[in-house]
């Protein structure tokens, strides 16, 4: 069963000073988002790779804005993909609603990104759980980085991805699609929660308070979807 259209923001009672459910997200509906990766190739696959999973979990893809890297360009602005991309017409092809973060919350787009100065002023501070598909290779267990959390002003709680998501079983860091559309559903969600480890990336006083949070249900997100795969490693390079 496909997702409506009317998933989409249309309709929609937005307050962009935060990605408010039941206003900016339907609550019937179910989204999947990532952060950008190392440049705009590696950003343009982490996209085509987001939507892709956002097909066979059955949710609507969110997709970040372009992000330049600073060892390529160094200061650039951050460009959504529907001002390069015909997102519509995309849409209409696959029979599948895709979003921006644009359509679910205010930000500096079109702006060049500056560290520590990359927040709109009067948007608010959001605090999400997310997955993180590299701490489970890193040799540190950390997520992966991104500016694009900061420029959301979104405080991320990441959990590491189970092994079971891993192509192999080997130190490569590729997931499977398959892998992770089932820690998206009940079942396979309750599965991965089930003794994986929480990796805090919040604020020093949040995790002197304690706060925990599962990777978010409604609006499920990944800190990196670079190295996902159906069946092999690399496949983009493949041809």
């Amino acid at each position: 069963m496909g997702v409506s259209s009317s998933a989409t923001p249309e309709g929609l009672s937005l307050d962009k000073q935060h990605y408010i459910k039941g206003h900016n997200l339907k609550d019937d509906v179910r989204y999947v988002t990532t952060w950008h990766y190392a440049g705009m190739t590696n950003d343009f696959i982490v996209f085509c790779n987001l939507i892709y999973l956002g097909v066979i979990s059955q949710r609507i893809p969110i997709l970040p804005p372009f992000a330049p890297a600073g060892i390529h360009v160094g200061a650039a602005a951050a460009i959504d993909f529907s001002e390069i991309f015909d997102l519509p017409a995309l849409s209409k092809a696959i029979q599948w609603p895709i979003l921006e973060w644009s359509d679910v919350k205010r930000a500096k787009y079109n702006e060049s990104v500056v560290m520590g100065d990359s927040i709109l002023p009067g948007v608010e501070r959001d605090k999400l759980g997310c997955w993180s598909t590299w701490a489970m290779v890193d040799g540190s267990h950390r997520a992966a980085h991104s500016v694009m959390p900061q420029l959301l002003a979104l405080d991320i709680v990441y959990t590491s991805v189970p092994r079971s998501t891993k192509l192999t079983n080997t130190d490569d860091p590729h997931v499977t699609f398959s892998g992770l559309a089932s820690i998206l559903m009940p079942q396979g969600r309750v599965y991965a929660l089930d003794g994986t480890e929480t990796l805090s990336t919040m604020s020093f006083e949040d995790r002197m308070e304690g706060n925990v949070l599962e990777p978010d249900d409604q609006l499920a997100c990944f800190d990196l979807l670079y190295f996902v795969s159906a069946k092999a490693e690399w496949e983009w390079s493949q041809g």
